[in-house]
């Protein structure tokens, strides 16, 4: 969001490392400038990396999906290459300063997904189809934990 870049030293690390600021409202101008830097960036060559959950989870899962990364997608005419990062919640959990020794983080960048010719009308349901690619292999990773902790929590009971 664009007021992260007002944070001390945090903000300029952003800027310095060519992130583009979202306005948090909807006011078109804004916007329409966010559009352009993000056209202007990927003309050149890079990529443009988007949280389209909009938070971090509080829970570990996958959380719902908003509509503009992939609108965007849609208007600029550019790929999508769905990445889902698996681990990283067991190692800094949101509204916690700590790290945790946790296991490995694995990012897995999944094929890319074409969204040339596709329309404004079918925003919804890219935004589904790459939810689920990316949800996937994150939640498949959580339900290994929730089993041997419910297990766990049984041989406690019975012991």
């Amino acid at each position: 969001l664009e007021s992260h870049f007002r944070i001390p030293v945090y903000g300029w690390v952003m800027k310095r490392f060519g992130n583009i600021p979202v306005a948090s409202t909807r006011r078109p101008r804004r916007l329409k400038t966010a559009v352009e830097r993000m056209r202007a960036t990927l003309a050149r060559g890079h990529s443009v990396v988007v949280f389209p959950e909009g938070t971090r989870t509080r829970t570990g899962r996958v959380g719902p999906f908003r509509d503009g990364a992939f609108r965007l997608a849609i208007l600029l005419g550019y790929p999508i290459v769905p990445v889902s990062i698996v681990g990283s919640y067991a190692l800094h959990r949101t509204g916690d300063w700590r790290l945790y020794p946790a296991g490995p983080i694995v990012v897995r960048i999944h094929e890319p997904i074409e969204t040339r010719g596709l329309t404004r009308r079918e925003a919804g349901a890219l935004r589904d189809r790459v939810r689920e690619i990316v949800r996937a292999p994150v939640e498949a990773a959580l339900e290994p934990r929730a089993r041997v902790g419910a297990s766990a929590g049984a041989e406690a009971r019975a012991g």
